[in-house]
């Protein structure tokens, strides 16, 4: 039983033969429980924003320098070694952190238009591995047993140090890594684990393989049934009064109450979306980008999104996965690798043959 507490509004007082009525109305919220703060989380007051207000721009170039041959000097200390291993079907590798860049056209070499969206790997590095008996989630969704699983903790996108406290700095000490912007968790298989300081790129994936992408649409406010639903409205003429874009009857006599679910005006968008089975079309090595199929990934472009090994059944590589990470010589690979059907824009698109 959760606890309640109890608000008492006074609306008005009325005297009715020297006796004294008053209204009362009793107003009961219902008390929720915080969840537990994670472990990276540390209460402390962050610092001024204009802190450095006073400094000249050559103390602040000597700053920045300094902070980073600290962590270049941890990195080089621990140069991770990576061995690679053999992947069987079931086992779930690493994700990535990605940007949105937007819509790109790609064409077969019969020229069939494809659409396919860019997706930016920003710097995924790994900061911390959790194995299966320290792994304990905040909250556990239904991805059965955790003591199965481990976590490792990516860190992606570039942060100045010089904005950040001195707690979120520490977890940074033991990788070598420079503190990035943003730590995710991803969850994986014990024999996938990477150690600390592994850099992860965009040859982590193939062409041809699919992918789920996650990400959170666009925040659109407050909408009505016609644009959220996709609702025709009412009769533009022939005696409408202030009933055009309304959504009609919301339920009917007989039950005296809205049905759960009921198609109304509400927030639209703000909202984690999955698309599964995308295929990646091209990788570019030296920008770090790739190529999937559809147009329709969550997220403005700009916005980061999160690029999974996907879980569709009749999707899943027919040849063994980079295990637990591209592990090869990158300057042996071509700058741009592209799938089979696909036409490089290098080659000709016309070709004539002499007449016989």
């Amino acid at each position: 039983m959760f606890l309640s507490k109890t608000i008492k509004t006074v609306l008005g007082t009325s005297i009715i033969n020297d006796v004294r009525y008053t209204q009362v109305c009793f107003h009961r919220f219902k008390f929720i429980p915080k969840l537990r703060v994670p472990e990276w989380h540390f209460r402390v007051e962050r610092r001024a924003k204009d802190r450095d207000d006073n400094l000249t721009e050559r103390n602040k170039r000597f700053i920045n320098e300094m902070s980073k041959k600290d962590h270049e000097k941890a990195s080089l200390l621990k140069v991770p070694t990576v061995e690679p291993k053999e992947w069987k079907k079931g086992m779930i590798r690493c994700g990535i952190v990605a940007k949105k860049l937007g819509y790109y056209p790609l064409w077969t070499k019969d020229g069939t238009r494809i659409c396919t969206t860019v997706l930016q790997i920003i710097e995924n590095h790994v900061i911390k591995y959790a194995p299966p008996g320290e792994f304990n989630p905040t909250m556990r969704k239904r991805l059965g047993n955790y003591n199965k699983k481990g976590c490792l903790y990516i860190g992606s996108g570039e942060a100045d140090p010089n904005r950040l406290t001195a707690n979120y700095m520490g977890l940074f000490k033991e990788s070598g890594v420079m503190p990035t912007q943003r730590i995710t968790r991803f969850i994986i298989h014990p024999d996938a684990a990477l150690p600390i300081g592994t850099s992860i790129n965009a040859l982590h994936y193939r062409v041809g393989d699919y992918v789920d992408v996650l990400g959170k649409t666009v925040d659109q406010g407050w909408q009505g049934v016609i644009k959220r639903w996709g609702f025709k409205g009412g009769p533009a003429t022939h005696g409408t009064t202030k009933n055009h874009r309304r959504g009609g009857s919301l339920a009917s006599g007989i039950k005296s109450r809205i049905w759960k679910g009921k198609k109304m005006p509400g927030n639209m968008g703000n909202r984690w979306r999955t698309l599964r089975g995308l295929k990646i079309w091209r990788i570019n090595r030296k920008e770090n980008c790739i190529w999937v199929s559809g147009r329709a990934i969550a997220g403005a472009p700009g916005s980061l999104v999160y690029i999974y090994d996907t879980v569709l059944p009749l999707r899943q590589p027919k040849e063994p996965l980079h295990f637990p990470t591209f592990l090869g010589d990158e300057s042996k690979l071509p700058e741009d690798i592209y799938e089979e059907t696909i036409h490089k824009f290098g080659d000709l698109t016309i070709t004539f043959e002499p007449e016989k």
